[in-house]
């Protein structure tokens, strides 16, 4: 009888430790939307739009510095960010929130589509229809949020601007 208590308390302490290390590596995020309608127009400098379909795997190949160094598919003229940037603003961004459990940061699944807004600052606002959205200050310190609006809103809002 006391081996098998001690088997038991051995396999309670086990899970109990599984559990306390998946709540270490893992994070939970409430659900949340938003809508990219702030942006000071003033400070706009560049809206470059990057086609990362051909990217076998987007969360080794494609992040902020891979994108810096490529060719934007298209630019918008000055003429176009205006009209863009109220779009953009009636695109709705959203995280349904949930448990991830592993150290996984899905931060750089970049999904097709990412638009790279560029501020007069040297800033940069990368949005994608996947879940990345992120800020990158001029120095390289950033912050990002987990948030995709929805895929064929964004394809739409994309191809009404491509040449």
């Amino acid at each position: 009888m006391q081996n098998r208590q001690k088997r038991t308390v051995h396999c309670l302490q086990i899970l109990l430790t599984i559990t306390f290390l998946c709540m270490l590596t893992g994070c939970w995020s409430m659900p949340k939307e938003m809508y990219y309608s702030d942006f000071d127009r003033e400070q706009i400098a560049s809206i470059d739009v990057y086609d990362c379909s051909e990217e076998v795997n987007h969360h080794q190949s494609v992040n902020t510095r891979t994108l810096l160094d490529r060719n934007p598919l298209f630019s918008l003229d000055d003429s176009q960010i205006d009209p863009f940037l109220q779009d953009l603003s009636e695109i709705r961004f959203y995280d349904e929130g949930g448990l991830l459990i592993g150290a996984v940061d899905p931060s750089f699944n970049f999904g097709k589509w990412v638009v790279k807004i560029g501020f007069t600052d040297g800033s940069y606002w990368y949005l994608s229809d996947r879940s990345y959205c992120a800020k990158e200050n001029s120095d390289g310190s950033g912050s990002a949020q987990h948030l995709h609006p929805d895929s064929e809103e964004w394809e739409a809002l994309i191809k009404q601007y491509m040449p």
